[in-house]
C-alpha cells in the first residue's frame, strides 16, 4: 500500500454505534490505496469474549463503507470469537456466516465454514490462580476453547478466496488437537492466511 494518504476512520465508525461495542484499540479502520491504485477500506477487530459485538461492529464498518467510501474495496480481518454452537450468550459460526451472506459478504472459509475446524485450541491448567476455570488434561479438547474464531471477510462481488490456510506452529502448518500457545508459537489464535482473487465481475487488481 502507498504510505500516503492513509486515512484513519476508526472514530467515524465508532460514532455510528449506539452502544460502545469496542474498547480502545480493539478496532482499527483505515482508508488506503494499493500501489496499483486500488482503494481499500481496511478494518481489523478484536472481539469480546462471547462474540456478541462481532455483528454490530461489522455492521458499523459496513455503514461507513457504503456511505463514505463506496469506491473502495472492503476487506476486514477479525477475531470474531465465534463458537461451534450459537445461542443468546455466544455468537455461533453458522449464524455469523448467515449474517455475512445477508450483507453480500464472503469469507476466507467459503460458503459453508466448518464450525469443527478451529483456529483456537487452549485450556487453562491448574498452575494459575483462577482454579474454577482450570481444565483437566483429558478434557482439554471437549471443555477447552476449541473454536473457529478468526475470519477474513470481504465483498462477495469483489473477491474469491483461494488457498486459505491456518498455522499454529510457526512453520506454516496446523497441527490438529494441539493445545497452543506453545514455546514455539506464542499466540492462542492460529495465523489465518488466504489469497484473494479478483472476481470477473469487478476486474479489481489489487
Amino acid at each position: 500500500f502507498r504510505e500516503a494518504p492513509i486515512i484513519d476512520v476508526t472514530e467515524q465508525v465508532m460514532k455510528t454505534m449506539i452502544e460502545d461495542w469496542a474498547a480502545p484499540g480493539d478496532l482499527v479502520v483505515v482508508a488506503a490505496e494499493s500501489l496499483k491504485g486500488v482503494k481499500f477500506l481496511l478494518a481489523s477487530f478484536h472481539g469480546d469474549t462471547n462474540g456478541l459485538a462481532t455483528k454490530p461492529i461489522v455492521t458499523a464498518v459496513l455503514a461507513v463503507w457504503k456511505e463514505a467510501y463506496p469506491d473502495h474495496q472492503f476487506l476486514m480481518g477479525l477475531d470474531g470469537n465465534t463458537y461451534k454452537v450459537h445461542n443468546e450468550d455466544y455468537q455461533g459460526v453458522e449464524d455469523f456466516n448467515k449474517f455475512l451472506k445477508t450483507e453480500h459478504l464472503s469469507s476466507c472459509w467459503g460458503d459453508s465454514p466448518d464450525p469443527l475446524s478451529p483456529t483456537t485450541c487452549n485450556a487453562r491448567t491448574y498452575l494459575q490462580p483462577q482454579l474454577n476455570k482450570a481444565i483437566a488434561r483429558q478434557d482439554r479438547l471437549t471443555k477447552g476453547d476449541v473454536n473457529l474464531k478468526d475470519w477474513i471477510i470481504f465483498s462477495a462481488d469483489a473477491f474469491v478466496a483461494e488457498g486459505t490456510s491456518k498455522d499454529n506452529t510457526g512453520a506454516v502448518r496446523y497441527e490438529d488437537n494441539m493445545v497452543f500457545p506453545t514455546l514455539d508459537f506464542p499466540s492462542d489464535h492460529a495465523v489465518v492466511a488466504t489469497t484473494l482473487v479478483p472476481s470477473s465481475e469487478t476486474g479489481c487488481i489489487a
